[in-house]
């Protein structure tokens, strides 16, 4: 899987994308979002440039900030991750 569309998945609550081929993700819209699991984004065993071997390059998170709840469990490994902004993701005590 190259790509997806949950922005009108509004009530999802628990998302595994693990082995895939993602390389964005936008999860804006997803604020009833507890866990949220995306390892090892792979082009077909290929390593994507600087040697890491994931290749989803941009992860957006909901803001949650207002919230009571909000992701606490949150699993990006092995990926081409430059940055990660978790400062909207109070709720977090996984990463």
């Amino acid at each position: 899987m190259n790509t997806i569309d949950l922005k009108k998945n509004i009530q999802l609550r628990t998302l595994d994308c693990t082995y895939n081929r993602l390389i964005e993700l936008d999860l804006s819209h997803n604020k009833q979002l507890r866990t949220v699991i995306v390892k090892s984004q792979r082009n077909k065993g290929l390593l994507s440039e600087g040697g890491r071997a994931g290749i989803l390059s941009k992860l957006i998170l909901p803001d949650n900030r207002s919230n009571t709840e909000g992701i606490s469990i949150l699993e990006c490994s092995d990926n081409n991750l430059e940055k990660l902004d978790i400062s909207r993701s109070p709720h977090l005590r996984k990463k």
